[in-house]
């Protein structure tokens, strides 16, 4: 199949842009990979769905136990599955994978949230009509009373 190479590097300048790669060259291979993709059937606008779909994924986008990206031109189009896995993940974005630490911090605050929320219903249930002003954190300021005879 004959694939016009300004579609194909409209695809790559897309991919460019959503990946923040603007230094990253469309070189035969990856030029290859975009034509073989276009060739199975899909459509530009798919592709691109596909290119955002990954740049949606935390793991790909480096969220993951290496720290690094796997946001490749030659990934994202390296077969149907692949394909059609990408341009699920635009449409449907998968929730990002929090790391021990971020899940602990996300129970303790809500932890924390319920336990001021339990605090605050039982204090306006013991005494409604009673205002709680915290003191402490009222700045009294000097008042210029005028000329001092």
């Amino acid at each position: 199949m004959n694939v016009d190479r300004e579609v194909v590097a409209g695809i790559f300048g897309y991919w460019q842009k959503t990946m923040n790669s603007p230094r990253s060259l469309l070189d035969d291979k990856r030029a290859k990979v975009i034509s073989d993709a276009l060739g199975m059937g899909y459509t530009a606008h798919q592709l691109c769905q596909a290119i955002r779909g990954c740049s949606r994924t935390p793991h790909n986008m480096g969220q993951n136990d290496r720290g690094r990206r796997y946001n490749g031109i030659g990934l994202i189009f390296r077969d149907a599955e692949h394909i059609d896995g990408f341009i699920d993940a635009d449409a449907h974005p998968p929730v990002p994978h929090l790391t021990e630490y971020e899940q602990r911090l996300k129970k303790d605050r809500e932890f924390v949230s319920q336990l001021m929320g339990r605090e605050e219903r039982n204090a306006m249930q013991a005494e409604p009509n009673v205002i709680d002003v915290d003191m402490t954190e009222v700045v009294h300021e000097p008042r210029d009373t005028g000329p001092l005879d």
